[in-house]
């Protein structure tokens, strides 16, 4: 089974809160990417609404943390 989990995030309407979101969005991509558990971390931001952003996580199996 494969476990997902999606987030949704609204950045300030500032332009530079929504950069330094955006940022740490794609840093983390980064990083949970390479967890051997982790099958993908997509971060999606949209296209009508630059603050809003959305992440979705998928898992091989029900974390134990």
């Amino acid at each position: 089974m494969v476990y997902t989990i999606v987030v949704h995030l609204y950045a300030k309407p500032e332009a530079e809160a929504i950069a330094k979101l955006k940022a740490k969005l794609v840093e983390a991509s980064q990083v949970y990417s390479k967890d051997k558990e982790t099958l993908s971390w997509f971060v999606m931001q949209d296209t009508v609404d630059p603050r809003a952003f959305t992440i979705v996580e998928r898992y091989l199996k029900e974390s134990v943390r």
